[in-house]
């Protein structure tokens, strides 16, 4: 009988990380001429080493960050298995069966040394929709050894299954974690692709509707890459799911709203009710309200490191970066142990419970919360560079050109956030969010243009500016 080892990396999410164990130990039973091996790859010690425990899972501890490196720790452990193919599912992807019967017929009859998935469903947890997204367009842009090139027609990076003969021509490092490709600050699917094709792969790709199979992406509010960002950057490319994908709905609507409004009814407001409090509050009371969240929502990294890692490249050594509303400074320690040419980094967040659970003070490295909005201030840190990764979000537009006239200093300047491409009045009623602000992105260049400031590059939620 074959052998199929599946790698699932995982970080924090633990009730939706259990369903997704399970899910593919159900596997045993749909697909009975493979023999499936799970290996789960945790990196917070005992409590997720515990959690595959209690789910009869393999476990192995390596360290979240850099993710390839995870990654690639999880595949070369399948050694052990003797598989014929392996294949990396995240902890928020569920496929089902007859993608993983199809697939191991390919490879191990040799017709395919490679197979993958070019669209998905989107789950989206915090509202009960499910969307259908057909994949990359021609517009999204990957990063590789020779380049950025579009990704149209690539395959997603969960589920791709290669046979254990191609791993061993590429000596079972599929990601290549020891170097670093142009532009990312990991080795993603691109260099996974990269590797494949250079040692002559034969790569088979299939839609969903082709395999006669299904896959669910699954997005928390705290996830990675959260449907609010496709519903920004890609809108006439999601549609509502057909019967066969809204049939996942009925078997998480519980887990999905219940959970996220059970823990926003510990909030002392809603985040509606919140939206329409805003003006009427003071700085103190949205701090306060910030530390709430924190207790029920820590977990708030949302930054494309990719793109936050390249423009950092484009920076002189000798930089001070501003960060507003860097939450822990988790993405700071990173980018600060990759760029050792930023002399400082201050994170102005809002919320003290954040900024107290990642620690006030490091070397290049401080946070705090001022007493008032930062534009109100007597004094600004002393930087010139402005990093804002999903923070703009979370303001008025009349409180960003507030803070534009503020930063005299600042000559370039990375804004992330999920917002529409034109906006003049964006109504977020109903999103599981603090998000408020009212204006899209053409709307928001206008307000740097009119600082002097100038577009240096667009990509999917994320611009950089500069003077």
């Amino acid at each position: 009988m074959p052998t199929l080892a599946i790698v699932i990396p995982f970080y924090g999410r633990y009730e939706l990380t259990r369903r997704v164990f399970r899910h593919y130990q159900a596997l045993s039973r749909q697909c009975p001429g493979i023999r499936i091996q799970l290996l789960a790859m945790g990196s917070e010690g005992e409590a997720s080493r515990n959690l595959a425990g209690s789910e009869a899972v393999d476990y192995f501890e390596t360290a979240n960050e850099p993710l390839d490196a995870k990654f690639e720790s999880g595949i070369q452990l399948t050694r052990r298995f003797q598989p014929d193919a392996v294949t990396l599912v995240g902890s928020d992807d569920m496929i089902s069966a007859e993608y993983f019967n199809r697939a191991m017929r390919l490879i191990v009859s040799g017709e395919a040394d490679v197979t993958g998935l070019l669209d998905c469903f989107l789950v989206d947890l915090p509202t009960g929709e499910t969307f259908y997204w057909p994949g990359y367009a021609h517009d999204s842009v990957g990063h590789y050894r020779d380049g950025p090139r579009s990704r149209e027609g690539e395959s997603l990076g969960a589920g791709r299954m290669a046979s254990r003969s191609i791993l061993e021509r590429i000596h079972w490092s599929p990601y290549r974690a020891w170097e670093r490709v142009p532009g990312g600050p990991f080795n993603d699917n691109e260099t996974f692709l990269d590797n494949l094709r250079e040692c002559g792969a034969r790569i088979v790709d299939w839609r969903m509707a082709d395999a006669g199979c299904r896959y669910w992406n699954v997005k928390t509010e705290d996830n990675f890459n959260p449907v609010q960002n496709f519903r920004a950057s890609c809108p006439n490319q999601l549609t509502e799911a057909p019967a066969e994908g809204r049939e996942f709905q009925s078997h998480w609507a519980g887990l999905a709203v219940c959970e996220f409004r059970q823990r926003e009814a510990l909030l002392p407001m809603t985040f509606d009710d919140w939206r329409d409090a805003y003006d009427s509050m003071t700085y103190e009371e949205h701090s306060r309200y910030f530390d709430a969240i924190y207790e029920q929502f820590p977990q708030q990294s949302h930054c494309t490191r990719h793109e936050a890692h390249a423009f950092f490249q484009e920076q002189p050594n000798g930089c001070r970066v501003l960060e507003l509303g860097g939450w822990d400074g988790s993405m700071a320690r990173i980018l600060l142990d990759e760029f050792p040419g930023i002399v400082h980094w201050t994170n102005v967040e809002i919320c003290r419970a954040a900024c107290i659970a990642g620690g006030m003070e490091a070397p290049r490295y401080s946070a705090h919360t001022p007493d008032g909005w930062l534009w109100e201030q007597d004094r600004l840190p002393h930087a010139d560079v402005l990093f804002a990764s999903h923070s703009f979000e979370h303001l008025r537009a009349e409180q960003i050109d507030r803070l534009l006239a503020r930063l005299l200093g600042i000559r370039a300047a990375y804004i992330e956030a999920p917002l529409a491409e034109s906006a003049d009045n964006f109504d977020w009623t109903g999103d599981l969010s603090t998000h408020l602000l009212e204006i899209g992105w053409r709307q928001l260049e206008e307000r740097f243009l009119q600082h002097g400031y100038h577009v240096t590059h667009r990509a999917q939620n994320v611009r950089w500016f500069s003077r």
